[in-house]
């Protein structure tokens, strides 16, 4: 069904934009069954998530542990939180970033996916979205990519941010510009559709 989907939308002249989480699943948070064998920990225990032990804090980075300057043996064996969803999917390991490359591949050629929207792309990390974006346009140089560069809390990683995604074939969203047409989704704040404050801002998010 999903697959004469697909064919049915393409023959009706429309593209089919895929949105992906590959940023955490359904694990628990923190110090709670943090060895429960299920999902991916079913697979190798605590390989394919980023715990304030398994991955050095970057510059940019925080340490995102619970236990973080107590006396407590738990410090450090804890997952990390960056998604908000009580866990980080460990993009840069090698089997995570195989799970990762091979799913889309896999979309792409079978469903003929033409793009991916990719859910938290800060989470992961900038080699993994390079490399998913040169399979992927080796399938169809015409598949779009694109995700949001930012995350939903602290993360051991240096975040892929605004910028970092220049000549590597993939797309983000632009919050910046966003706010500054239509002001924050937080707060009431000047804006350029309303008052046409924050011109400078809006110079900015066309010109890049």
């Amino acid at each position: 069904p999903g697959k004469k989907l697909v064919d049915a939308i393409h023959k009706a002249g429309l593209k089919v934009i895929m949105d992906v989480v590959y940023n955490h699943t359904a694990e628990d948070a923190n110090e709670r069954n943090l060895d429960a064998r299920f999902s991916f920990n079913g697979l190798a225990p605590r390989y394919y998530y980023r715990t304030c032990g398994n991955i050095p804090v970057s510059e940019n980075g925080y340490n995102t542990c619970a236990w973080k300057g107590l006396d407590e043996p738990r410090c450090g064996k804890c997952y990390s939180n960056g998604s908000g969803c009580g866990n980080e999917f460990r993009s840069e390991s090698p089997m995570g970033r195989k799970f990762i490359l091979d799913s889309l591949t896999y979309w792409a050629t079978e469903y003929k996916i033409d793009g991916f929207r990719f859910d938290l792309m800060g989470l992961m990390d900038v080699e993994t979205m390079t490399l998913a974006a040169k399979r992927l346009q080796e399938i169809d140089e015409n598949i779009i990519l694109y995700g949001e560069p930012w995350t939903a809390g602290p993360t051991p990683i240096l975040a892929l941010a605004k910028g970092m995604q220049r000549e590597r074939g993939f797309g983000v969203f632009n919050n910046s510009f966003r706010d500054a047409l239509r002001g924050s989704p937080f707060g009431v704040e000047e804006n350029f559709l309303m008052d046409g404050g924050r011109l400078g801002a809006v110079k900015r998010g066309i010109m890049g």
